[in-house]
């Protein structure tokens, strides 16, 4: 399991993140590796990113105070 922040991190100074990030975080899926955001922000703040690289893994927010399963019918699911 890879971990990783978004501030600082994955993502730019434009709060965005980079088509090369995207590709190579995909091929590291490929090849068996699982990732996953952790990150301070609050759940909503980091949705947009999550879905950007198309995780289906758990996501750690609010400074790890909150473990979840974002779906694609926007619903959290405690982990």
């Amino acid at each position: 399991m890879i971990a990783l922040d978004l501030d600082g991190t994955l993502l730019r100074s434009d709060n965005t993140i980079s088509d090369y990030t995207v590709e190579t975080l995909k091929k590291i899926q490929e090849k068996g590796h699982k990732v996953v955001i952790a990150t301070g922000r609050p759940y909503r703040m980091a949705l947009e990113h999550y879905k950007r690289l198309e995780l289906e893994t758990p996501m750690i927010s609010f400074n790890g105070s909150l473990t979840h399963l974002p779906e694609k019918n926007g619903t959290l699911n405690i982990v």
